[in-house]
């Protein structure tokens, strides 16, 4: 592949344009498999390997699509880890952003940030001005199924069957319907995430989390009690359950707490 070098973030590489080589088979594949288009942004790990790049896993999945437009640098610095900062990268909003903004497949392949941070950032994307990063923003919190949709409530009855850009499998209301279900069973799923975190299950303290930013205000008010209760010195919560959901919006800085409307004046709008 010839690719043009926007951002070198490990190493040096000097040309604006660089061949990378791949090994694949030819014949019948299944699984997650490198996939590249033309015109279309991706980090590519690679290594020098007898004068020519090489990427670092042939075939399989490798190389990852960045949708949020052009970077002249990961957000952080060098003391937190790579794969930390390149998904934060991938919800650092830049006006030539792609339409492919809003995917979440691939933009975390380092499973870094967690369902917690995620659902911050994208309600900080909600105040973003460009509908459609609303929009897509609202899809992702509706399709992580743990009730985190009150942005339906803000969104036309119009455009709600706009909300499947990226899960255009399931029908929207259904999505809204399997959100209502989770709060029926709401409790059931927290005494079974509170057994798990004894064995210190990967996510299972996010998703205790998310259980103070659900959709219904009575749950998310019960919600707020028990986790205050058992975690009285946490303050990554959504507690007190009568403020707004916590939000953050990606900088340089990583990503911070964002108090108001969306910050900054470099912002391409499209209503």
């Amino acid at each position: 592949m010839r690719v043009r070098v926007e951002l070198v973030l490990r190493g040096q590489e000097p040309n604006g344009l660089i061949d990378i080589y791949e090994v694949f088979p030819t014949g019948g594949v299944s699984g997650d498999w490198n996939s590249t288009h033309d015109g279309v942004r991706y980090l590519f790990p690679a290594r020098m390997e007898s004068g020519y790049y090489r990427v670092t896993r042939d075939f399989w999945r490798s190389i990852y699509p960045v949708y949020s437009g052009c970077h002249d640098r990961l957000p952080l610095d060098q003391s937190r880890s790579f794969w930390e900062r390149f998904a934060l990268m991938q919800w650092w909003v830049q006006p030539d952003r792609s339409q492919g903004f809003g995917q979440t497949h691939h933009t975390d392949p380092g499973n870094a940030l967690g369902d917690w941070r995620l659902a911050k950032i994208l309600r900080g994307l909600l105040r973003h001005p460009d509908k459609a990063v609303r929009m897509a923003a609202c899809e992702d919190l509706m399709h992580m199924l743990r009730a985190q949709d009150e942005c339906w409530d803000s969104v036309a009855p119009e455009d709600r069957k706009h909300l499947d850009r990226f899960w255009n499998a399931l029908s929207v209301e259904s999505v809204w319907e399997d959100n209502r279900r989770f709060e029926q069973r709401a409790h059931r799923v927290w005494s079974d995430t509170m057994r798990n975190l004894g064995y210190a299950e990967p996510g299972s303290m996010d998703a205790l989390r998310l259980f103070t930013t659900v959709r219904d205000k009575r749950l998310r008010q019960e919600f707020c009690e028990l986790f205050l209760m058992h975690f009285s010195i946490d303050r990554e919560n959504g507690c007190p359950a009568s403020s707004p959901p916590p939000a953050t919006i990606v900088t340089e800085n990583g990503d911070v707490p964002l108090l108001g409307p969306w910050l900054g004046s470099n912002v391409s709008a499209q209503r």
